[in-house]
């Protein structure tokens, strides 16, 4: 899963060849640069290297990067609310509405009562 979207197929797919293979032509490097043409964000990590998407996206090598030393999310009930708030505030910060250091406490300081509330942080 990688920007909003899920290449997977569920337990119960009754026609589970042409997922597969509507799978592999979505991640494939064609529609793939396309995708990232039209400001998506690729589903493959070769594609953060591509030169045309790396001239489309100068970000992209720091993305991959950063993705070396990601984990896999973990799944709490407030998992969206904890996204849309951190979107929401990375989007302030890129605005030039908040300092990078405000946006940074405001984030800590939403988990923290969301993560509270919901009974996961005492």
């Amino acid at each position: 899963m990688m920007g909003g979207q899920a290449y997977m197929i569920p337990a119960r797919a009754k026609n589970r060849d042409a997922a597969i293979a509507y799978i592999k032509f979505a991640t494939s490097r064609d529609p793939m640069s396309a995708f990232v043409h039209a400001t998506g964000q690729p589903a493959r990590v070769s594609a953060l290297t591509e030169s045309s998407n790396v001239a489309f996206a100068p970000y992209f090598p720091a993305l991959g990067g950063a993705l070396r030393l990601a984990h896999p999310q973990v799944r709490v009930a407030e998992s969206f609310q904890l996204l849309d708030s951190l979107g929401n505030q990375v989007a302030l910060v890129l605005t030039n509405q908040k300092t990078t250091k405000q946006g940074l406490a405001d984030i800590q300081g939403g988990f923290v009562d969301v993560l509270k509330k919901g009974g996961h942080l005492k």
